[in-house]
C-alpha cells in the first residue's frame, strides 16, 4: 500500500528521489561557496561543524527463535538521514530511518521432506511485509585526519521504532494410507503498528574530495526492546500424524550496510573583541515598579468513565468539561475508559459523559483543587440497562479485519432492526442489546457473502456482564471462485430441503438480494457410495431444490444455474472401493456457489 507523508516520515517510492534532490542541493551550495571571493577558510574551524547526511542500503532483519523452516534473515532495504553537531572529536546527532523487509516465508519443500512418507495434499500460506520507522538521538564520536579528507565516526542512538507487518500463517493437509491430517503449520500475527524503544549502533567512513561534500559507507546494528511476540508452530517428530504444537516468543533486531552523501557546515572562528571606549556616566534612571503578572496554574485533568453496574471502563464515551471562565473542552475516552485534558488552566469546572444517548453522573472541580500537586482525577458513572455487543468483521480468507461492511442487527424478539458499519483497519462495530432477547447479525458488502451469527441476552445478568462479543466472518465471492455452503441439509437419499435446519439457505438468499447484478452457479455433490448414475441424478435434483427455494423467495430464475456433479468432484481420497469414515464421506456431500458474472 502507499504510505502518505502526513502519516509517516517519508514515502517509500520517494526515498531515492529525495536523495538525488538533496545531493543536487549540496552540490549547488558547495559550488557557490567555492566561487565566492570572500576568504572564509581562514575564519572556519575544521573540527567543529554541522553535518547533514543521507543514506540508503540493505537491511537484514532477524526474528529470534524461529523454526528452521521459517527462513531468516528477512532481506530488505533502508533509507535514512542524520544531523550531527560536532565540537571537536565528539558531538550529538539525531537519526531518522525507514526499513522495508520481505515477508517471511515457510519452507514447504523442507516440510514435505520432514513428514515423508506422508504426502502433502494441500498447502496454503499468507504473510505480510515488515516495515519499520526509527527515530533516535545520542552521542557521536569521530576521528579526523590532518588534511580533513577522511573521517571515521561512531554513532550511538537511543529512540523509538514503529513496527508493522511480518505476519505469517501456514496450513497444510497431509495424508498416508492410514488417513489424512489437517493441521496449522505456523502462526505469528506479526506487529500491528506497534511502538518500541530501540538502540542503534552505527559506524561510518567518509571521504571528502572537496571541503564540504563527502561520500560515506557504513554499517549498523538496530535492536528493538520489548518486541517479544507469541508464535506457534507444529513440530513433526517420529509420528507425523501426532505433531507437537510448540509455543515460543520471538524478538526483533536487524543489521545492514549503506552508502550515502554528507554535507558539512563549519563553525566560525571567534575574533578578538575590539577595545571599547568607556561610555559617559549617565544619571540613574528612575525605578519603575511593574505590577506582578498573575500566576496561571495548569494541571492535567484525568476523567475515568465506568459502567455503574459492573465497574468496567467505557470506551468512546464523549466527555464535556465546562469552565466558569466560559471555555468548553470535549474529548473521548480511550479503551481504558480514560479521557485526558492536559495542561488545563485553573478555574472551576463541571463535567459529564455521554454514551449511547445516555448521560453519566456529573463531576466538578473546584478552583482550590489546582493548588495541589500532580494531576486532578475524577470518576463518572454511566448507567445503561442494555448490554453492549462488541463485534468484529473478519475476512475468512485472509483472517484480517474487514472494514466498510454494513452489519445488520435484527431483534428476533421485537423485530427491531439496526445497522452499523465496521471500522476501517479494525473491523469493529457496536450495538446496544436489550435484555431477555434473541438477535441475529449479518454483514453486507458488495461482492461478499456473510455468515449469520446468533446472539442472545436471555439468562445474562446485567450486573455481572456488560459486553457480548462476536466475530462475523465474510468471504469475497469473486468470479469463478467456489464457496462451500456447509449448512444446507436434505432428507436422507432425497432432494427435499430441510430448510428449518439449513442456516446457509438464508445466508445465500441475503447474498443474492444484496448483489442483484450477479449470476451464479449452484452445484450439489455426493459421496462415492451408491451408483454413479444415481448420484448424478440425486445431486442435480438437490441443486435444483436450492434454486427452487431461492425462486420462491424472490430471486429471478435466470440469475441461477443448477448443476449436479454427483461423485465426479470428490475433495478427498474416498473414491469407489476405498474404505472411509462417515466424516470423510461427509466432506464430499456438499453444496457450492460459484459467481459466473454479471
Amino acid at each position: 500500500m502507499d504510505i502518505t507523508v502526513s502519516k509517516y516520515f517519508f514515502t517509500k517510492k520517494d526515498v531515492m528521489k529525495y536523495l538525488v534532490y538533496a545531493l543536487l542541493i549540496f552540490l549547488c551550495l558547495d559550488s557557490f561557496s567555492q566561487t565566492t571571493k570572500l576568504k572564509k577558510d581562514s575564519t572556519e574551524r575544521n573540527d567543529r561543524y554541522w553535518q547533514f547526511s543521507l543514506r540508503g542500503g540493505m537491511d537484514l532483519a532477524t526474528k529470534s527463535k524461529m523454526p528452521s523452516l521459517v527462513k531468516m534473515p528477512l532481506k530488505g532495504y533502508m533509507g535514512g538521514l542524520s544531523i550531527d553537531k560536532y565540537w571537536g572529536w565528539w558531538g550529538v546527532g539525531i537519526d531518522a530511518d525507514f526499513f522495508s523487509n520481505d515477508a517471511p516465508k515457510y519452507d514447504s519443500a523442507g516440510f514435505s521432506q520432514q513428514v515423508a512418507p506422508w504426502v502433502v495434499d494441500s498447502y496454503s500460506a499468507s504473510s505480510t511485509k515488515l516495515e519499520r520507522y526509527f527515530a533516535g538521538i545520542g552521542p557521536s564520536f569521530k576521528y579526523q585526519t590532518a588534511n580533513n579528507q577522511f573521517t571515521t565516526e561512531l554513532n550511538l542512538r537511543g529512540g523509538v521504532t514503529r513496527t508493522d507487518g511480518s505476519a505469517l500463517s501456514a496450513n497444510t493437509t497431509i495424508s498416508s494410507v492410514t488417513g489424512s491430517l489437517i493441521t496449522p503449520l505456523f502462526l505469528h500475527s506479526g506487529y500491528a503498528e506497534k511502538y518500541h524503544a530501540a538502540a542503534k549502533a552505527q559506524v561510518r567512513f567518509s571521504y571528502y574530495p572537496v571541503k564540504r561534500i563527502g561520500i560515506q559507507v557504513g554499517a549498523y546494528y538496530l535492536y528493538q526492546f520489548d518486541t517479544e511476540e507469541p508464535f506457534q508452530y507444529a513440530l513433526f517428530n517420529a509420528k507425523p500424524e501426532d505433531p507437537e504444537i510448540v509455543y515460543q516468543q520471538t524478538a526483533l533486531s536487524s543489521y545492514g550496510a549503506f552508502v550515502g552523501v554528507s554535507y558539512r557546515l563549519f563553525d566560525k572562528k571567534s575574533k578578538p573583541a575590539a577595545p571599547k571606549s568607556k561610555p559617559p556616566v549617565a544619571a540613574p534612571a528612575p525605578v519603575v515598579v511593574q505590577p506582578a503578572a498573575p500566576v496561571i496554574i495548569q494541571r492535567d485533568v484525568i476523567v475515568h468513565v465506568k459502567d455503574e453496574q459492573t465497574g468496567q471502563p467505557l470506551y468512546n464515551a464523549s466527555v464535556v468539561m465546562k469552565g466558569t471562565d466560559g471555555r468548553e473542552q470535549t474529548t473521548n475516552t480511550d479503551k481504558q475508559g480514560i479521557a485526558r485534558f492536559p495542561k488545563t488552566s485553573s478555574a472551576a469546572y463541571e463535567m459529564v459523559a455521554m454514551l449511547n444517548d445516555i448521560s453519566s453522573t456529573k463531576g466538578s472541580i473546584a478552583l482550590t483543587d489546582f493548588n495541589t500537586t500532580g494531576s486532578i482525577e475524577r470518576t463518572l458513572y454511566h448507567n445503561d440497562p442494555r448490554f453492549t455487543l462488541s463485534g468484529k468483521v473478519v475476512n475468512k480468507t485472509t483472517l484480517d479485519p474487514e472494514g466498510g461492511a454494513l452489519a445488520t442487527l435484527t431483534n428476533e424478539t421485537n423485530n427491531g432492526v439496526r445497522q452499523a458499519s465496521s471500522q476501517s483497519g479494525t473491523g469493529e462495530f457496536r450495538f446496544q442489546l436489550e435484555a431477555a432477547s434473541d438477535f441475529n447479525v449479518v454483514g453486507k458488502k458488495a461482492g461478499y457473502i456473510s455468515n449469520i451469527e446468533k446472539v442472545s441476552t436471555k439468562g445474562l445478568n446485567r450486573s455481572q456482564v456488560l459486553y457480548v462479543q462476536i466475530e462475523l466472518g465474510v468471504e469475497e465471492a469473486s468470479k469463478g471462485k467456489k464457496i462451500t455452503l456447509n449448512n444446507i441439509y436434505y432428507d436422507l437419499n432425497s432432494a427435499a430441503l430441510r430448510d428449518d435446519a439449513s442456516s446457509d439457505l438464508k445466508k445465500l438468499l441475503i447474498f443474492l438480494r444484496d448483489n442483484p447484478g450477479l449470476r451464479v452457479e449452484l452445484s450439489a455433490h455426493t459421496d462415492s457410495r451408491g451408483s454413479d448414475s444415481h448420484n448424478m441424478r440425486l445431486s442435480q435434483s438437490r441443486a435444483q431444490s436450492v434454486v427452487n427455494y431461492l425462486v420462491n423467495n424472490g430471486i429471478a430464475r435466470d440469475r441461477m444455474e443448477a448443476k449436479g456433479y454427483g461423485e465426479t468432484q470428490l475433495i478427498n481420497k474416498c473414491k469407489n472401493g476405498i474404505a472411509c469414515s462417515d466424516a470423510e464421506h461427509q466432506q464430499n456431500r456438499r453444496t457450492e456457489i460459484k459467481v459466473l458474472g454479471e
